[in-house]
């Protein structure tokens, strides 16, 4: 079911769960960012790390999980031979990681290496467009052996995991953090982990019922003067 569920609301420095399983994170050097949608973080490339405590919820085993959230790219450019900006992920590499990451064209990268260091990365094939609000779904199929990827309510493309890729993803004693590696930039809402795999339906629901809060599309950081 539903793991966690993080609105980004409030002033305080912490970021309070809305699943009701009391997965409280820390702001960290983040920034809150407001609009019609609500509330959302803001990440402004200059290493503000948001940071959710490791717990069991948060440990995938071999079973299938999603990720959800609301994305506002605001710039994609690297000067790296890595062309790609973090959004969030669990860090232990080199041995057993998971990542969210944005190409610099824009395709969104599950990056991912199991207990056995074997990897199980897919890349999108549509692209978050600039300063717009997307809804973005990741669901990772361990039974099926697919990762699928929805935006906007609607499936943008299936890949296959290697065979491979048959370890646990727990990354134990490792923090869910924002990008602290080529942090992304950008706003981030309406944050989801599921330890099951959406179906369509759900994910339409999702997009349809939060979608017209994200229409305005305008984004004004706390901090702006």
């Amino acid at each position: 079911g539903l793991c966690a569920y993080w609105r980004f609301e409030g002033n305080s420095l912490e970021l309070q769960d809305s699943s009701g399983n009391r997965l409280t994170g820390d702001l960290g050097g983040a920034q809150r960012a407001t609009g019609a949608f609500g509330s959302a973080l803001y990440l402004d490339g200059g290493g503000g790390v948001a940071t959710f405590p490791d717990c069991p919820l948060l440990q995938f085993g071999t079973g299938g999980f999603s990720l959800e959230g609301w994305l506002y790219p605001v710039s994609l450019d690297v000067t790296s031979e890595h062309k790609r900006r973090r959004v969030l992920g669990k860090e232990g590499y080199p041995a057993t990681w998971w990542n969210v990451d944005i190409l610099t064209d824009g395709r969104v990268q599950m990056e991912m290496a199991d207990e056995l260091a074997h990897s199980g990365t897919t890349v999108s094939e549509g692209v978050l467009p600039l300063m717009a609000w997307t809804h973005l779904v990741i669901t990772v199929d361990r039974t099926s052996r697919k990762t699928s990827y929805y935006m906007n309510g609607r499936l943008d493309s299936v890949r296959d995991l290697p065979p491979t890729f048959t370890g646990a993803l727990d990354v134990p004693g490792r923090p869910l953090l924002t990008g602290a590696w080529q942090p992304y930039i950008g706003a981030l809402s309406e944050l989801k982990v599921y330890k099951r795999v959406l179906g369509a339906e759900d994910v339409a629901g999702s997009y349809e019922g939060a979608k017209g809060r994200y229409a305005e599309g305008a984004v004004k950081v706390d901090d702006d003067e």
